[in-house]
């Protein structure tokens, strides 16, 4: 099973309704490939945590942002901009975050760890979105894996006592 077929199956995490155009004529899927292409690179999307460093993964987050800007410049479907716009938002905060950490005591690592799980969810699910809107499988097994793993992660409702 493709992950193109796997995400239609779970299309209810998808927030594009209608997304899904005439994909080999569409001229944009070119660009949103090479982005995908460019994601495969990054171990900042599925390295261990015990493997990542503050910088390492700053200087990769400012990356990824700055294609992801490109990307939201190139693609016309409204939907899938304000996705990315949202993505681009949490890299942005949590790149500010990571900044603030101290990660050389266990609380700041926590915390460094959390924002790169906040930014990981964040991606997932425009990368869910842009590969069933284009029709594209990523290559890498990794990135199948965080799409599928955690596309589908939704925060719980915690009700105030």
């Amino acid at each position: 099973m493709s992950l193109t077929t796997l995400l239609a199956l779970v299309g209810d995490i998808l927030t594009v309704g209608g997304a899904f155009k005439k994909l080999f004529n569409n001229p944009e899927r070119h660009e949103v490939e090479q982005y995908i292409l460019f994601l495969e690179q990054r171990r900042v999307l599925y390295a261990q945590f015990d493997q990542e460093l503050k910088q390492p993964v700053i200087k990769s987050i400012s990356e990824i942002k700055i294609e992801t800007e490109r990307l939201r410049t190139k693609v016309k479907d409204t939907e899938i901009r304000k996705s990315l716009a949202k993505l681009i938002k949490v890299m942005q905060n949590e790149l500010d975050n990571l900044w603030a950490y101290e990660a050389t005591h266990r609380e700041g690592q926590k915390k460094m760890f959390m924002s790169i799980q906040r930014f990981r969810t964040e991606m997932a699910k425009n990368l869910a979105i842009l590969c069933y809107s284009y029709g594209i499988d990523p290559q890498s097994t990794e990135l199948q894996q965080l799409i599928v793993n955690m596309a589908t992660v939704r925060p719980t409702n915690q009700v105030a006592k």
